[in-house]
């Protein structure tokens, strides 16, 4: 007999599958409310005889508030918190800020850049010491060079050496440099360490577009008029990306891993 009555108490799958059934009317959905602007009048959504009336209750999301602060920060001078070599690559962006307008005007205009450079200024070459071929295919070709560690002195040398790995160039629209890393090497003379990314893209001679993206490691030291100047600038590895249609502006992330579509 306990057997039997525990039995009766069971819930079978079959008993639980047909229960299922109600389930839709149970679990009826909340109405929308704008439907009657979309596609004309219905019935009243707030019926208080509707045996769902119930159905109106709804979520209403609430939206993390913006921090008071956020646009005072944006106004603090960079530098002025523990973190005072922002202020220094502050500085010496707004110096690579008018290189590159100026290059964008003419590639020919040096001045920005010869007033940013040390007399002592010492520097690797910009004339590739190894090229490799990443893709050469559909009208692409992407290239990575590498230059010499060597450091030569003398700023004439790297402008000139400058003027000649711009050369191809007859135009730049594109000109981007960042600094992505800084450091206080010296307190006396302020002198600093600075890693600057450079995007620069443009019309060939020959017609071909052309993008050249890659890093200098150079090094800067502030005068005590506070103006600084490049005392070091060693070129790193650069990718050269050139293709004849002006599309190609993406075959550098192909060549570094990425498919075609």
């Amino acid at each position: 007999m306990p057997r039997h009555s525990r039995d009766n108490h069971t819930l079978s799958r079959r008993t639980l599958l047909k229960g299922l059934g109600v389930a839709p009317l149970l679990l009826r959905p909340s109405p929308l409310h704008g439907y009657s602007l979309l596609f004309g009048s219905a019935a009243p959504f707030n019926d208080q005889d509707s045996p769902f009336h119930f159905s109106d209750v709804r979520l209403t999301p609430h939206y993390p508030v913006k921090s008071p602060l956020e646009g005072v920060l944006r106004l603090v001078p960079p530098g002025s918190d523990e973190y005072v070599t922002e202020k220094y690559a502050f500085e010496i962006e707004s110096v690579l800020g008018r290189w590159s307008a100026a290059l964008r005007k003419s590639i020919h205009d040096d001045s920005v850049l010869a007033n940013a450079l040390d007399e002592a200024l010492e520097a690797s070459s910009l004339i590739p010491a190894k090229e490799v071929t990443l893709r050469h295919e559909y009208g692409i070709n992407v290239v990575r060079r590498e230059f010499d560690a060597g450091m030569v002195p003398g700023k004439g040398r790297f402008l000139h050496e400058m003027q000649t790995w711009l050369a191809p160039f007859s135009r730049i629209d594109v000109a981007e440099f960042q600094i992505t890393a800084i450091e206080e090497t010296t307190s006396g003379p302020l002198s600093v360490q600075v890693q600057i990314r450079y995007d620069i893209a443009g019309d060939r001679i020959d017609k071909q577009r052309e993008v050249r993206i890659g890093a200098w490691h150079t090094e800067w030291v502030r005068n005590e008029t506070g103006t600084w100047r490049a005392k070091r600038w060693k070129a790193g590895e650069e990718t050269l990306s050139r293709a004849s249609e002006p599309v190609f502006l993406d075959v550098t992330q192909q060549a570094l891993g990425g498919t075609d579509s």
